[in-house]
């Protein structure tokens, strides 16, 4: 090292009789090899030596600095493409120590000039992983050749940096989690939305090692990749997310070159996809078409089903009503058939409300007196081990929808919570107010307020896995015998149909809470049903036999003769005359002749030849003055809207039943419509 000082120059021009290397070289090349460098010697005349040979090559010698520091500020202001650096330099930084940080802020390509090659000098200079070594003194063409390879790699790695940065750009914008990985499992690239599916599935960040995705192992994951197929993967944390995952060795399918059967590869791409919402969305796509399939074979059994249950129970009640004399062990029989003949109309009901296809009486009614008297009734069914508890803001809560599916749904949800209690626990039902905000769904029709009533108990629990498919028909977790797996998803179908949603939260040995949201609607007091005082159920078993009838004529149009008959013996019973046909066409017939002048047609609605709307309408077109009540085991939406049409609204459901039958003839001749 000489003690001569050296000023720092920048940017000189390069005479044109020194550029004898590119002076009769192609434009094109001259341009693309001339490099922009920056010489670092303290030794005055060597620097000038080694500028004017540079010049002489063809290059730019952007300036020429004495001492390491000199150097950072000279590339930070004239970013050379390549910095000749002696490694003996003056000041506190050698040559060595300069480059270092001459890499980590600029990443510029240095060459070391040096006259000792000792080894730990080079093992140092290594350490910085510098583009070339001149060991002084050299020639010209060695300075030529190792700038040129200097200047060639370094080319070469700004446009794999490029090409990278290209890369990440377009792999950033992937709907997909697009992932790198080293041959140690290391996260080498990602993109954004590969970052946080590997922090959710792994805990993995940019530079660790992917030792998991999810539950599965990444050597387990990668090992399945001869699959060709995607493979599942579920997130660990709650709640819990379904992705897709698929991995591709970078050796097969990126390397052009031959790998060795045994060759370790190189590295691996894995695409993630969540397909949580797309999972979702085919379960519920599946679930609405069993839900279909199961509406249709209840549609397809419901009248024949129902007529069954209609002779059953219709038999059964006129017993009651005219055997005085009937045993009591007989008297216990006939519950028992009564009860089961009511419990299998009630499974038709179900399948029915899970196709949507049952009516949906809707009107504004207030669930405070609704719920409340359904709660008193509930009671007197708990045992004693079992504490019931009512919460609730004063209020009337009104809503839009059917009194009797609305109770039908939270009496479906008291009988799981019971279920769920077999040693005692607490069923608290909770009714209050929320806002569209608060919903667990977002899937519904728009409504600012809702109503909300949560059944909770303190029973068993339901196991995490299970909880996804609790509102599928037939999905049950009792034991065999002890439930149908059709309950929960009347309660879902019942909530739908009024445009609302469910939903469900437990925990395995502390209970159960389910969630039912309902939209709030305005009405003032007076217009809002009160579903209690206007309610009156048809009693199970009339207690003895009560004769209203005055002998008023009665046509019963029924196409099943068992159920003709047991619907003409009770009319019988309570003073009606009737007349029978089997179907509406010779129901006609008979209105024709004289002998059948009758103040009452009590038709069914599924028969053949004729059924019960045709014979409407054309009673209708006849202008028949008879009142008319329609009978069937399963109206559908098109069937109310065609009786409305005719204005008929006095119709019943099957299966009958005394007091049922009863109170509607008497309700239809009291009134005054036609």
């Amino acid at each position: 090292m000489s003690s001569t000082s050296q000023e720092t120059t920048l940017s000189p021009d390069a005479p044109d009789e020194n550029s004898r290397f590119v002076r009769n070289a192609d434009p094109e090349t001259a341009e693309r090899r001339r490099a922009k460098i920056l010489l670092v010697e303290d030794e005055a005349i060597v620097a000038l030596d080694i500028k004017t040979r540079l010049l002489h090559l063809g290059h730019e010698v952007v300036g020429v600095t004495s001492s390491g520091e000199d150097a950072i500020k000279a590339v930070e202001a004239t970013r050379p493409d390549l910095v000749l650096m002696d490694i003996r330099l003056r000041g506190k930084l050698d040559g060595i120590e300069a480059a270092q940080q001459l890499r980590a802020r600029f990443d510029v390509a240095v060459i070391y000039l040096t006259a000792y090659g000792d080894d730990a000098t080079l093992q140092r200079a290594k350490l910085t992983e510098p583009y070339g070594f001149l060991i002084k003194p050299f020639e010209e063409r060695e300075l030529h050749s190792t700038i040129e390879m200097a200047f060639y790699k370094s080319m070469m790695e700004k446009r794999v940096q490029q090409q990278t940065r290209r890369l990440q750009r377009t792999i950033s914008t992937f709907p997909e989690g697009v992932v790198l990985l080293d041959a140690d499992n290391r996260i080498v690239m990602a993109n954004p939305k590969a970052q946080a599916y590997l922090l959710m599935l792994s805990g993995a960040a940019m530079g660790d090692p992917v030792e998991r995705l999810g539950e599965l192992s990444i050597a387990a994951f990668v090992e399945a990749r001869d699959t060709g197929g995607w493979q599942d993967i579920l997130s660990l944390d709650s709640p819990q997310r379904t992705f897709e995952a698929i991995a591709t060795s970078l050796n097969t399918e990126l390397d052009p070159l031959p790998v060795a059967v045994d060759e370790a590869p190189s590295g691996w791409m894995l695409v993630i996809r969540d397909v949580t919402a797309e999972r979702q969305s085919a379960e519920r796509i599946r679930l609405h078409e069993r839900l279909a399939a199961v509406g249709q074979l209840a549609a397809g059994i419901a009248h024949d089903f129902n007529n069954i249950m209609s002779s059953i129970i219709v038999f059964t009640d006129l017993l009651y009503m005219t055997e005085s004399n009937i045993s009591q062990k007989s008297r216990a029989h006939l519950d028992t058939v009564a009860r089961q003949a009511r419990h299998a109309s009630d499974l038709v009901k179900q399948l029915l409300g899970f196709s949507r296809a049952s009516i949906t009486e809707a009107q504004i009614i207030k669930l405070t007196p609704l719920l409340k008297e359904q709660v008193r009734m509930f009671e007197r069914l708990l045992p004693e081990h079992i504490q019931l508890k009512l919460v609730y803001q004063e209020g009337d809560y009104l809503v839009n929808g059917d009194p009797s599916q609305l109770l039908q749904a939270l009496m479906n949800l008291y009988l799981n919570a019971r279920d769920a209690m077999p040693d005692g626990g607490e069923l608290s039902i909770e009714m209050t107010n929320c806002a569209e905000a608060d919903l667990p769904q977002k899937d519904h029709k728009q409504h600012q307020q809702w109503t909300v009533i949560r059944v909770s108990d303190t029973g068993t629990g339901i196991q995490p896995d299970a909880l996804s498919h609790l509102f599928e028909p037939f999905f049950t977790t009792k034991a065999s015998g002890k439930g149908a797996g059709l309950g929960l998803t009347q309660v879902y179908n019942i909530v739908r149909q009024h445009e609302g949603c469910v939903s469900a939260e437990s925990s395995v040995g502390k209970g159960t809470t389910f969630s039912i949201f309902l939209p709030v609607v305005n009405s003032t007091p007076d217009s809002a049903l009160d579903p209690v005082a206007a309610q009156e159920e048809c009693a199970e078993i009339p207690a003895s036999l009560r004769a209203p009838g005055n002998f008023q004529s009665i046509l019963v149009v029924e196409d099943n003769a068992i159920v003709r008959q047991a619907a003409s013996d009770l009319l019988e019973a309570l003073n009606y005359r009737v007349v029978a046909a089997s179907n509406g066409r010779e129901a006609l017939a008979l209105l024709e002749s004289s002998a059948a002048d009758v103040d009452l047609i009590l038709s069914d609605l599924v028969m053949p030849e004729m059924g019960g709307i045709e014979l409407c309408t054309e009673l209708r077109k006849r202008s028949v003055s008879a009142k008319i009540i329609v009978m069937s085991g399963y109206f559908s939406e098109r069937d109310s809207l065609r009786l409305k049409s005719l204005a008929i609204t006095n119709y019943i459901h099957k299966p009958l039943t005394a007091n049922c039958l009863l109170k509607a003839i008497e309700t239809a001749l009291s009134s005054h419509d036609a």
